[in-house]
């Protein structure tokens, strides 16, 4: 997702999109933390959170993705 202007809450859903492999989240207006949820996203080896509204810090539980290999929170 990439300048989609969305506002509100990060979707809870989306917490079962468990076959994600890169996610971006740009330009948003989303409200709330970085969601601890990620932790469920276990094939995701890209993770762009960049002027997204949403706050940290970034949960510990992200240490559970083995497959990680990019992360950039700004």
């Amino acid at each position: 997702m990439v300048a989609n202007n969305f506002t509100g809450e990060f979707p809870e859903t989306f917490s079962k999109l468990t076959n994600l492999t890169d996610l971006w989240i740009s330009d948003n207006q989303f409200t709330g933390k970085i969601p601890s949820f990620i932790k469920n996203w276990t094939n995701m080896t890209r993770l762009e959170i960049q002027a997204s509204g949403l706050e940290g810090p970034i949960p510990s539980e992200i240490s559970v993705l083995e497959k990680l290999e990019t992360l950039l929170v700004i």
